[in-house]
């Protein structure tokens, strides 16, 4: 058992040195950093790239990715980024640093490569010396682990609660308004933190690396499960967030003792250990009304009365000019209004023309496209009009695939049946999660319904009914849709329908009800409105979206296996999806089909070097949302709108007969 709880304590370092710098960056700016896992890939690939494919030494390549790169990154981050999000709200802060996560692992394959790496090494030479200590074997890796966490708790205390600068931090901490008036500058000191943080996640990314490989996944995997102590130490405690980390790596550790040494489910429970308690702890806090929905630090009163927001705004009691809400629909301008209609008829005729100018290939890229466009379509309800962000949408179309995949092959049920009960399943799930995590702030429920989807992935997709390849499009095929052709216009009626489904709901009571929900909440209880059953039907009916969406893809596939809707890497549908517009039905059609042929765009026609740039630019999208809530097709079509009333206006400038007749269209 003893070497179940040293490996225990290892893995609970590691998350502790993630919870350090997740702490720290957030009683600093208010910014919960999903990006953070990436950033410490990233120190990480530069390090394996120094010293692997170049041959440097060790204290070299450290010094240089850990102390000169990574402070200068965290720098370069906050001037660029996180300085922007402090003011933004928490739906801002989450998506933009998504986006960060996107798009620093796709930029590391485009700087560094993409080799093989077998074997990732760590600070200290190969082969790597170990020891034994009370019968127990322990690495210098493992010790180098537990040491940085020691230091790190030591010198942490130590500055924060012994020096002038950990005065300066607390007081940031409390209040950077009332900061600022002591002749400190908030900005300088925020900037600092941010450049230490981003220290302890290179300093992290490199110590991991040999334990579990230089790969993306398992940091966000990692950072995710840091969640955990982070919410244990309620944003605030490093000292708590530390001894939360190793309690859990030591519970991780030892279910692999208790539990059978073999089986899917016993490594799905292992792994699901962090997100279970993430799930739990949350829920059972949010029965007990004990939620606060200003978590962590945010500042006094004179910081919310010179701020837009707040530095950790959880409602939306006022709508913030940094939200995706920027202008509500009724105050949409006229020109908008009557443009409204032609817009999608010709959009709707450029997609029926398709398969006629396309090949068969680009024809099946764009029917794939089509079926993520409905998955997004489903994000247009929770997200777009609700106003939270749920991160598990990837789930709910996975289980539309799986349940309607496994129905048709196993046990030869039509196509429509198995997909109406995979839809009901989903909307089961979905209006339980959504009645759960009504009462948390925006910040808390993207932390609980990621650890959902991450739990659905380890528990559910790993048993062995859904392992392997279900082939979901052979019925499809051979009844009715012989050719890609086919399939294209069967999946276009069906988004049109989707499309007009949203857009009816929108404009019903009860889309009106979800939109005055998410402007106030306080005063949609005024007027008597339901809020708990407003978001319900909202999440139930955003869940059939998605797993009819995820059943289409699987039947564009022709195979259904649960890596197409992991959690984690489904964080670029987020980043797509806002980069091309949260705030519009088409938008979202558009970012469907533009996540799929995209990739196949760059792969087809340009070189391997640059086949991950997709990503960056989607993850640089979702970042640039800070200061483009609406999108780029939202902002490039309220360009267009100005041009056109500019040129209109100057040609009633130079022919006054024309004013009559252009009037209606600029009104």
């Amino acid at each position: 058992m003893l070497q179940y709880i040293v490996i225990g304590v290892v893995i609970g370092g590691i998350y502790a040195i993630f919870a350090a710098g997740l702490i720290t960056t957030f009683q600093a700016s208010g910014i919960l950093n999903f990006g953070y896992g990436a950033i410490a890939f990233f120190i990480a690939r530069t390090y394996y790239f120094l010293l692997v494919q170049h041959q440097w030494p060790i204290w070299a390549a450290a010094l240089i990715s850990i102390l000169v790169i990574a402070p200068a990154m965290g720098f370069i981050l906050w001037a660029a980024l996180f300085r922007i999000l402090q003011q933004a709200t928490t739906l801002v802060k989450v998506v933009a640093t998504i986006g960060l996560s996107v798009m620093l692992p796709a930029l590391a394959g485009i700087i560094y490569g993409n080799p093989v790496i077998s074997f990732s090494p760590g600070l200290v030479p190969y082969p790597v010396p170990s020891y034994t200590v009370l019968g127990v074997g322990i690495s210098l890796d493992q010790i180098n682990v537990v040491a940085c966490v020691v230091l790190i708790l030591v010198v942490g205390f130590v500055v924060v609660n012994m020096t002038e600068w950990g005065l300066v931090i607390r007081a940031l901490v409390d209040s950077p308004a009332q900061t600022s008036l002591t002749g400190t500058n908030p900005k300088v000191a925020a900037a600092a933190v941010w450049t230490i943080a981003t220290c302890f996640a290179g300093l992290a990314g490199v110590l991991i690396a040999p334990i579990l490989g230089v790969n993306s996944d398992n940091y966000e995997f990692l950072i995710v499960a840091a969640f955990s102590a982070v919410l244990l130490a309620r944003f605030i405690n490093i000292g708590v967030a530390i001894l939360a980390s190793i309690a859990l790596g030591v519970v991780s550790s030892l279910l692999n003792l208790w539990l059978p040494p073999t089986g899917t489910v016993s490594t799905g429970v292992i792994a699901s250990v962090p997100f279970a308690f993430i799930f739990i702890f949350v829920l059972y806090e949010a029965v007990r009304r004990k939620v606060p929905s200003n978590p962590g630090g945010g500042g006094g009163a004179l910081d919310r009365a010179i701020t837009t927001g707040g530095a950790v705004s959880a409602s939306h009691d006022k709508a913030q000019p940094s939200d995706f809400n920027t202008r509500p629909d009724f105050r949409l301008s006229g020109w908008r209004r009557q443009k409204r209609l032609p817009t999608a008829i010709t959009a709707l005729v450029i997609l029926l023309l398709l398969p006629v100018l396309l090949s068969p290939f680009w024809t099946g890229r764009v029917a794939l496209g089509l079926a993520f466009g409905i998955v997004f379509l489903s994000l247009r309800i929770v997200m777009g009009e609700g106003g939270t962000i749920w991160l598990c949408q990837a789930s709910f179309a996975g289980v539309g695939a799986m349940v309607s995949a496994y129905l048709i092959t196993d046990h030869q049920w039509p196509l429509i049946p198995a997909i109406v009960v995979a839809a009901l399943l989903t909307a089961l799930g979905g209006s339980i999660l959504a009645y759960l995590t009504t009462r948390l702030g925006d910040l808390y429920v993207a932390l609980v319904t990621l650890a959902f989807g991450i739990l659905v992935d380890r528990l559910i997709f790993t048993i062995p009914v859904f392992q392997g390849s279900l082939n979901a499009g052979i019925p499809l095929v051979e009844s009715f849709a012989t050719n890609d052709t086919t399939f294209f216009y069967i999946l276009a009626g069906l988004t049109l329908a989707v499309v007009l489904f949203v857009e009816h709901f929108r404009q019903s009571t009860a889309g009106l009800a979800l939109s005055a929900t998410r402007w106030s909440e306080p005063s949609s209880r005024a007027l008597g409105l339901s809020v708990v059953q407003i978001k319900v039907l909202a999440a139930c009916l955003s869940a059939v979206i998605a797993a009819v969406g995820g059943a289409f893809i699987a039947l564009s596939y022709q195979y259904a296996v649960p890596a197409t809707f992991d959690t984690i890497g489904a964080l670029v549908w987020i980043a797509v999806f806002v980069t091309v517009g949260v705030r519009s039905t088409l938008a979202a059609v558009v970012a469907g089909i533009l996540s799929v042929v995209t990739p196949a765009i760059f792969q087809t026609f340009f070189p391997t070097s640059i086949s991950d740039l997709p990503p960056v630019l989607f993850g640089l999208g979702a970042v640039l949302l800070a200061n483009n809530p609406e999108g780029v097709l939202i902002m490039h079509a309220e360009q267009g709108r100005r041009l056109i009333a500019h040129t209109l206006h100057a040609g009633r400038r130079i022919f006054p007969t024309v004013e009559a007749r252009s009037s209606d269209v600029v009104d």
